[in-house]
């Protein structure tokens, strides 16, 4: 029998197939294997990365503490790393307030191609805290985002939202915003994103809010809601609990509810008290002694004509810039829980930079701060600030809007070429556009007789009927007739100056 048995299964071995085969070999193998003595496998720990602590302090909030581990990297390591380092230290320095040590860092330019990305990066983020500096278009202009690691993107975007709030274009400083906001931040820093975000919001008007909704990215959609949905109610504290809760339903894993709504909420439950005590500070002493006196007067004679039997009680003081902080805690001490004024844009700076007021507050002028923004309300850490004005740029972002009301459609922009001019000129072109309207073409003007005409030809393209007239002559070689022709399309002209530039330009026109 045991021959028979071997001669079978040699039999069978012969038909089986080559894959089969194959297969019978594999498994005898691994028997094999597994009758043979057992090998004990070691984990070998991965080797952490040389970035681990200081990227693990970014995350921790610790940025003065990534800043320093970064500057440590930096000191081995090729060309290119020790840039890298250098770098990322400057920003985690200027992410931690201290922007001397960035500047230091950033005293020279990198030799590498590879990290000059990073370096422009670093240098538009120090130079768009400086509200004066307008070097930080140029650089930010440089940087290519999509190369960029979470965290310097993250830095990138905050940038290009600071220095779209000093252009005072808020739409694009909101996006920038809510982009920054889907990167690596710890809750502290976040808070504050937050806080620019609905800051960009606040000035964007209703009717550019729907129209942004429409278009929105995913991300966008639950911040321009939130506006639409709280913005009519923010001084009826009931009311605005109501449409928060109506915008949690759809938007309950939003980031506005770390923090922003409660403050929201907070807010709108001081502004619907009613004053009971009103303080008014105002410089009756210097250059604003007469307008500090009519604003004043105003405010006395409607009181005496407010018929309620129950008024609040009204003080008066006079203030300066080297006084106002002390005479903003006196008046608050003595029981007032809301202060007008100041009115000097030097004395609402020096208010504006405390952390925190204590009571409502209006000046009557537009502070310095967040890149020479101004606001209905200020960021949330001053959320009883509120600034009352009207500036230039205002001025002119408003005959847009009654140009475009008029139903023109077409409009010229002048301006003196100065950056006082180049202002208002942005300030009517942005708005313009907004609302639809077609910029023909924008000209300065300089202060001598002879730039006025020029400017005037410039804009009204006589400066080309007359070319075209002087090629014509040249091509006959004889005198003609002519008479300059201005350009038809024109419906509006727009023209920033002073009296005396108006006067001078006007009869041309």
């Amino acid at each position: 029998m045991g021959w028979l048995d071997t001669v079978a299964v040699m039999y069978f071995t012969l038909r089986l197939s080559p894959m089969r085969v194959r297969l019978a070999v594999i498994i005898c193998l691994i028997l094999a294997t597994g009758c043979g003595p057992q090998q004990t496998v070691k984990a070998v720990k991965p080797t952490p990365k040389p970035t681990a602590v200081a990227e693990a302090r970014l995350r921790d909030g610790d940025f003065l503490g990534a800043a320093a581990e970064f500057a440590r990297l930096s000191h081995n390591g090729d060309s290119a790393t020790v840039s890298r380092y250098r770098m990322m230290a400057a920003l985690a320095y200027l992410d931690g307030e201290d922007p001397i040590s960035a500047r230091t860092l950033l005293s020279e330019p990198p030799d590498d191609a590879s990290v000059r990305q990073l370096y422009a990066l670093a240098l538009a983020a120090a130079d768009a805290l400086e509200p004066t500096s307008d070097q930080a278009v140029q650089q930010i202009e440089s940087v290519d985002s999509r190369t960029l690691a979470p965290y310097p993107r993250g830095v990138y975007y905050r940038t290009l939202g600071r220095i779209a709030l000093h252009n005072r274009s808020f739409q694009a400083a909101a996006s920038a915003f809510i982009a920054a906001d889907a990167q690596p931040l710890p809750t502290t820093k976040r808070a504050k994103l937050h806080s620019d975000i609905w800051l960009a919001l606040s000035h964007v008007d209703a009717t550019a809010i729907k129209a942004a909704r429409g278009t929105a990215l995913r991300r966008e959609t639950g911040w321009l809601d939130l506006v639409i949905a709280t913005r009519s109610s923010l001084y009826n504290s009931a009311a605005l609990a109501a449409a928060v809760d109506a915008w949690q339903i759809d938007h309950a894993q939003h980031p506005a509810n770390i923090s922003l709504v409660e403050q929201l909420l907070e807010l709108a439950e001081g502004l619907s008290e009613q004053p009971r005590h009103i303080a008014i500070l105002l410089p009756f002493r210097g250059p604003y002694a007469n307008a500090a006196s009519v604003i004043r007067d105003g405010f006395l004679s409607a009181w005496y004509g407010d018929p309620r039997t129950t008024k609040p009680t009204i003080s008066i003081y006079s203030v300066n810039p080297s006084s106002v902080n002390v005479v903003y805690d006196r008046a608050v001490s003595a029981g007032a829980d809301f202060i007008v004024g100041p009115l000097e844009k030097t004395t609402v700076d020096i208010l504006a930079a405390r952390r925190e007021l204590p009571v409502r507050t209006l000046a009557l002028n537009f502070a310095n701060y967040a890149g020479n923004t101004k606001s209905a309300t200020a960021p949330i850490g001053m959320a009883r600030f509120f600034q009352f004005g009207l500036t230039p740029e205002d001025e002119a972002a408003q005959v847009a809007a009654k140009a475009w009301a008029d139903g023109h459609s077409r409009a010229v922009a002048m301006g003196p070429g100065t950056p006082w001019g180049d202002r208002l000129v942005a300030a009517f072109a942005q708005r313009w556009q907004e609302l639809g309207g077609v910029l023909l073409t924008q000209v300065a003007y300089g202060s001598d007789d002879s730039s006025y005409s020029r400017s005037v030809k410039q804009a009204l393209n006589i400066d080309l009927s007359e070319a075209r007239a002087a090629a014509l002559r040249r091509a006959l070689n004889r005198r003609i007739e002519f008479e300059p022709r201005r350009r038809a399309d024109i419906e509006v002209i727009f023209v920033a100056g002073f009296p005396l530039n108006a006067r001078q330009l006007l009869p041309q026109l």
